[in-house]
């Protein structure tokens, strides 16, 4: 039998609102997830109340007040403490916050007879001009430039992370495409007024650019050397490379190291300035720069979407890993 202080106790804890009971542990109601109870209701009111007569303005304390009772008392069943606040008139309804334990919930409305409770609004007019303008910028946006033979080029620096990442996801497109499109690797460096060349990685990165200009300019599988290279792209050895894509090491040296090579990463430059390139990677596919994800399906589906007749090819699925790059977040090398 419990004695007279365990009694006095537990009133003054039931008036107090504690948990007697050891269980700390409160429910938690978020207000989105009682939308669709309360659409439920509307319905019901609806059609059940179609018949009846305009509601009658019962005043916004009257009103405040239900709306307290119904959404702590019945939609929440008392799990947690609902208040209205800021309540006020607004095109033939009342419209308020909805607090629960202390913190804004929602901004509802209700009729002014308190019969119907709407947890959202829309403004009709706000939302016709928010299409509209939504609207007006997808016909602004440029129309893809459409051909047989889709022109893709790809402007990097050699030893650039983010160019490294580009051209190991788009070698996978190219490996399924073939000669479906028309791919150009190109370099980006800088001629200095002596004739000499630089770059924003050093002269290593200027012999690079330009081993990979000679062995394309000679070689079908040039990207495949380009690959091999990126595995380890500042080490200095280049030969193995080309010795396991059956690419002339003798021939790519004497290229590099002559005016050949030379003229070739000149004509890359001179390439870039006139298309304003800075960045490594850039990538530009029919004369529009993509701005996409740098991944294999990524490429192969704005690729795919300048063609005229999309191949076959273009329902591949070529993954969509991005390689990861070891640097500082950067968009790219130079941006």
């Amino acid at each position: 039998m419990k004695n007279k202080k365990e009694i006095v106790k537990k009133e003054e804890a039931d008036k107090s609102g504690q948990d007697t009971s050891g269980n700390k542990e409160k429910k938690s109601y978020f207000w989105p997830a009682i939308s669709a109870i309360l659409g439920i209701l509307l319905l019901i009111s609806a059609f059940s109340g179609s018949s009846k007569s305009s509601p009658s303005d019962t005043g916004k304390d009257e009103v405040s007040a239900k709306m307290q009772a119904f959404i702590q008392d019945t939609l929440l069943q008392g799990a947690v403490q609902v208040s209205i606040e800021n309540i006020t008139e607004e095109k033939g309804l009342y419209k308020f916050s909805v607090i629960v334990d202390g913190k804004p919930a929602a901004v509802s409305y209700a009729t002014k007879d308190g019969a119907i409770l709407f947890t959202q609004a829309i403004d009709v007019e706000n939302a016709k001009k928010q299409v509209s303008e939504a609207k007006a910028k997808q016909e602004e946006a440029p129309k893809l430039n459409k051909t047989d033979v889709p022109k893709v080029q790809l402007f990097v620096m050699s030893q650039c992370p983010y160019g490294i990442q580009a051209e190991n996801a788009i070698k996978p497109v190219l490996d399924a495409l073939k000669n479906k499109i028309s791919f150009e690797l190109r370099f980006i460096a800088n001629r200095n007024d002596d004739g000499t060349f630089s770059s924003l990685h050093g002269q290593p990165e200027v012999q690079e650019d330009m081993r990979q200009a000679c062995a394309m300019n000679v070689y079908a599988n040039y990207m495949d050397y380009v690959i091999c290279r990126n595995s380890d792209i500042k080490g200095s050895d280049w030969q193995s490379c080309a010795a396991k894509n059956n690419i002339n090491a003798e021939l790519i040296k004497a290229c590099s190291e002559g005016s050949e090579g030379e003229g070739l990463l000149a004509r890359n430059i001179a390439l870039g300035n006139k298309m304003g390139v800075g960045s490594s990677p850039t990538v530009i596919i029919n004369s529009q720069n993509y701005r996409g994800q740098r991944t294999p399906e990524s490429f192969l589906t704005a690729i795919c979407s300048t063609f005229n007749n999309p191949p076959k090819e273009c329902s591949e699925q070529l993954g969509t890993e991005q390689t990861p790059v070891d640097e500082a977040p950067h968009t790219g090398c130079g941006a």
